[in-house]
C-alpha cells in the first residue's frame, strides 16, 4: 500500500511575533490561504504548438545547486509530467508558475526519480529559485490521523489559486493507501491541487475516482518518505506533538532498553510498501518465523527499507534479552523482503521499523517431521553420521534432511544456526532455528529435518552448523554445505 508514514516531534511554529491579546490558532482555511505561495502552476507533456497538461504542483524544499545557487525542490503527479501510455515520448521541460505571476512560467527540470501513476503518481522537479522568493512555513498532516468528515480545502484548483472557504471532507482511506475526499471541487479534480486540513497539509490531488465524483489524494507522508529517501531536502515537518518511540524488545520488563535520549532519531516513522513494490520484494517465511538482533551488537531500525532512510529507532543487542527468548526470535517478522536484505520487525502486532538483514538473525521453527512434498532433490550427500542427506528445493525455501551425533555422555539440546559473519555487517545471510530439546546419550544419531531460507543455501562462504549438547558446552559440526568428498 502506499507508504503511511507519520512523522514525530518537530512543531511548526506558524505565528509571528506574539501580538498583545491572544490570538486562536490558524484554521485549516487560514492555512490553505497562507499555503499559497508554496504551491505552483504546472504545464507538463509540453510541445511545440500543443498546449501540454495544466496542474499544480507543491513546493517541498530547497537542493543546492552545483553553481552554488538555490533550487526549489517541487513535487506533481508523474502523470502531469509524464505520458504513461507513452513512456518513452519527450517532451518540453515543464514551466512552473507561481501565484504573484501565474501567467507565463518558468522551464523546470523533471528529475529522473518518480513513481508510476498506478503505484502513487509522484514527480519531482527542480526550479532555480527567484532572487524575491522565500518559501513560506508550512506544516503537513498525518494522514493515518485523518477521521471520516475531517475537512480538507484545497489551493489549486480550476478556480486556480483562490481557496474556496468551504471545504471538501476525507471519505476513507483505500487498501491502495490513496485518501478519498468528497467535494473539493466543484468540476473534475485538477492534478497536483493541494489539499489542507486543520493539521497542515494532508496531501495532492492525482486523480478522481473511478465514478468522478471524489478525488483521490497522495498522502504528502509519503512523497516526504520518497524525496528523503532520493536525497532532496524535505522543509515540512509534521504538525502535531507525537513522540519518537524506542522499539522495546519482548521480554521482562527488567531488560534494559536504550532510551530515547541515547539514539540519533529521524522525524518519522515507519511506512508500508506500494503494492507494486511490496509484490517484487516480498520473501517467504514459515508461520511463526522471528529476528533476534546479534548477541554484541544493537540492530538500527529504519523508517524505509533503504540504508539512507531515517533512523527511527533500535533493537537492543541480544545479551540485553533473556537468553531464551533470544534464541527463539524475540521480534515478529511483518514482512520479509528481497530475501532477507530486509525486514520489517513488529512485536505484539505492531510494526517497529525496517532492519537490514545483516543485522539480525532471522529464526525459524522446527516444522513438522512429515517433510514438505513434491520437492525436488537437487543434492545428496553422506553426513558425518555416516547417513545419507539430501537437500530438496521446494520453491520458497529449501529442506534439508540429515543428521548429528551426541559426542557427550548426556545432550539435552539441538541448536542449528549459521556462525556470526566474519565482519560486522558482512553481507552474508543469518539464521538459525529454534532449539529442540530432548533426552539423547553419547553416539545417538539425531535425526534432522529443518526449512532453510533460500539465501542460506544460495550464497558461497554461508555453513549450516548443529550443536548437540546442552545450553552451555557442544562442538559445533557442520551441516551444510557437505564436504567434498561426501557428495
Amino acid at each position: 500500500m502506499i507508504r503511511r508514514i507519520g512523522l514525530a516531534v518537530l512543531l511548526l511554529g506558524l505565528a509571528l511575533a506574539a501580538p498583545a491579546r491572544a490570538q486562536a490558532p490558524p484554521t485549516g482555511f487560514d492555512r490553505a490561504r497562507a499555503l499559497a505561495s508554496r504551491v505552483v502552476g504546472v504545464v507538463g507533456r509540453y510541445s511545440p504548438g500543443l498546449p501540454g497538461k495544466t496542474g499544480f504542483g507543491l513546493i517541498v524544499g530547497e537542493d543546492a545547486d552545483p553553481k552554488g545557487g538555490t533550487l526549489l525542490v517541487i513535487i506533481a503527479p508523474d502523470d502531469l509530467v509524464r505520458d504513461p501510455a507513452a513512456p518513452g515520448a519527450t517532451f518540453e521541460p515543464p514551466r512552473v508558475s507561481f501565484s504573484t505571476a501565474p501567467d507565463g512560467g518558468a522551464p523546470a527540470r523533471l528529475l529522473s526519480e518518480h513513481v508510476a501513476p498506478e503505484d502513487g503518481n509522484l514527480a519531482v522537479l527542480t526550479l532555480p529559485r527567484p532572487p524575491s522568493y522565500t518559501v513560506p512555513a508550512a506544516a503537513m498532516a498525518d494522514g493515518d490521523a485523518l477521521l471520516p468528515g475531517a475537512p480538507g480545502w484545497l489551493v489549486g484548483s480550476s478556480e486556480g489559486w483562490t481557496v474556496d472557504p468551504i471545504p471538501g471532507h476525507f471519505a476513507l482511506q483505500d487498501r491502495i493507501g490513496w485518501l478519498i475526499f468528497d467535494g473539493l471541487e466543484k468540476t473534475a479534480p485538477v492534478l497536483g491541487g493541494v489539499v489542507v486540513g486543520a493539521g497542515g497539509v494532508v496531501g495532492l490531488v492525482v486523480a478522481a475516482t473511478a465514478d468522478g465524483r471524489q478525488s483521490r489524494v497522495l498522502p504528502l507522508t509519503y512523497a516526504a518518505l520518497r524525496l528523503r529517501a532520493w536525497g532532496h531536502d524535505w522543509s515540512l515537518p509534521l504538525g502535531g506533538a507525537a513522540s519518537p518511540a524506542v522499539a522495546a524488545p519482548v521480554a521482562a520488563p527488567a531488560v534494559p532498553v536504550p532510551s530515547a535520549s541515547s539514539l540519533q532519531l529521524s522525524p518519522m516513522r515507519i511506512v508500508q510498501l506500494l503494492p507494486a513494490e511490496a509484490a517484487a520484494r516480498a520473501s517467504w517465511t514459515p508461520p511463526g518465523a522471528r529476528l533476534s538482533p546479534w548477541r554484541d551488537a544493537p540492530a538500527r531500525l529504519f523508517a524505509a527499507p533503504r540504508r539512507e532512510a531515517g533512523q527511527v529507532g533500535m533493537l537492543p543487542a541480544g545479551r540485553l534479552l533473556p537468553p531464551e527468548i533470544w534464541s527463539r526470535g524475540a521480534y515478529d517478522v511483518a514482512g520479509k523482503l528481497d530475501g532477507g536484505a530486509w525486514f520489517l520487525v513488529a512485536t505484539a502486532g505492531q510494526p517497529l521499523g525496517y532492519v537490514s538483514g545483516n543485522d539480525v538473525v532471522e529464526v525459524w521453527p522446527v516444522p513438522p517431521t512429515t517433510g514438505q512434498s513434491g520437492g525436488k532433490v537437487v543434492r545428496e550427500w553422506t553426513a558425518s553420521s555416516g547417513r545419507a542427506a539430501l537437500l530438496r528445493d521446494i520453491g520458497t525455501a529449501f529442506e534439508i534432511e540429515t543428521s548429528a551425533v551426541c559426542h557427550q555422555p548426556m545432550c539435552g539440546s539441538v541448536s542449528v544456526f549459521t556462525p556470526v559473519p566474519p565482519l560486522p555487517g558482512a553481507i552474508l545471510p543469518s539464521f538459525q532455528v529454534t532449539p529442540t530439546d530432548g533426552t539423547w546419550h553419547q553416539d545417538d544419531v539425531l535425526p534432522i529435518r529443518l526449512l532453510l531460507p533460500r539465501r542460506v543455501v544460495e550464497t558461497d562462504g554461508v555453513r549450516l552448523l548443529a550443536c548437540v549438547g546442552d545450553a552451555f558446552t557442544c562442538a559445533p559440526e557442520t551441516l551444510y554445505p557437505p564436504p567434498a568428498a561426501s557428495q
